[in-house]
C-alpha cells in the first residue's frame, strides 16, 4: 500500500463527500420504497499542484494508479487532526450499528472522523449521548470491547476513482495543477 506522496504533490484543497448507496423497489401495495444500504463510502477530491522539479515523481505515482490495483493511504490533514486522544470501547458493537459506547468521550464532538483499530473504514461522529458515540455510516465490521478508537492521524484507504486522472505540463517553469478523485476502499 502506497502513502500519498505529500513530498512531491502539494495539496491545495481536500473535500470529503459521503456517498450513500440506495436501493429502490416497488411493493405489492404500489408504494415505492428507497432504503439505504450498508455500503456507504467516502469520496475524496484533492486539488493539488506539482512543481516542475517534482513532476516526474508525481507523474510516476499517478501512472501507477491508473490500473486501479494500487491502494493509497491518504491522511486527512483538514479532517483527521484533533486534540482528542485515542479512546477505547467499553462494549462490543455488531455489524450494522451506528453507535458505540466508549470508556471516555472527553473532547469528542460531532463532525470528528474516527477509525477503529484494524478497520480501514472511516466513520464520522454525528452526536453524543453520555458515553455513547453515534456515527455514520453503519458498522461494516464487528467492534470488540476494549478496541482502540483513533481520532488523530486518521487514514483513508483509497483507489483512484477515474482512470483518466493525471498531470499535464504546459510549461517548464510553472506548477501543474490537477484534481484527483479517490474512492474509499471499504474493508
Amino acid at each position: 500500500m502506497a502513502q500519498f506522496p505529500y513530498a512531491d504533490i502539494i495539496v491545495d484543497g481536500l473535500t470529503v463527500t459521503d456517498n450513500v448507496s440506495l436501493i429502490s423497489s416497488d411493493t405489492r401495495s404500489k408504494q415505492f420504497l428507497t432504503r439505504r444500504t450498508l455500503g456507504q463510502r467516502y469520496e475524496i477530491e484533492i486539488t493539488c499542484r506539482v512543481l516542475p522539479d517534482k513532476f516526474r515523481a508525481a507523474n510516476a505515482y499517478i501512472t501507477s494508479l491508473r490500473g486501479g490495483a494500487t491502494v493509497t493511504q491518504i491522511t486527512l490533514p483538514f479532517y483527521g487532526e484533533s486534540p482528542v486522544t485515542d479512546k477505547s470501547t467499553a462494549a462490543s458493537a455488531a455489524i450494522g450499528l451506528r453507535a458505540v459506547t466508549l470508556a471516555s468521550v472527553t473532547g469528542i464532538e460531532p463532525g470528528l472522523y474516527m477509525q477503529f483499530a484494524g478497520h480501514t473504514k472511516l466513520y464520522c461522529v454525528t452526536s453524543l449521548s453520555g458515553n455513547v458515540v453515534n456515527f455514520e455510516p453503519n458498522l461494516i465490521r464487528v467492534v470488540a470491547s476494549g478496541e482502540t478508537v483513533k481520532f488523530n492521524d486518521v487514514q483513508v484507504h483509497c483507489k483512484l476513482g477515474a482512470p483518466n486522472n493525471g498531470f499535464g505540463s504546459t510549461g517548464n517553469r510553472i506548477p501543474v495543477t490537477r484534481n484527483l478523485k479517490f474512492i474509499e476502499v471499504i474493508g
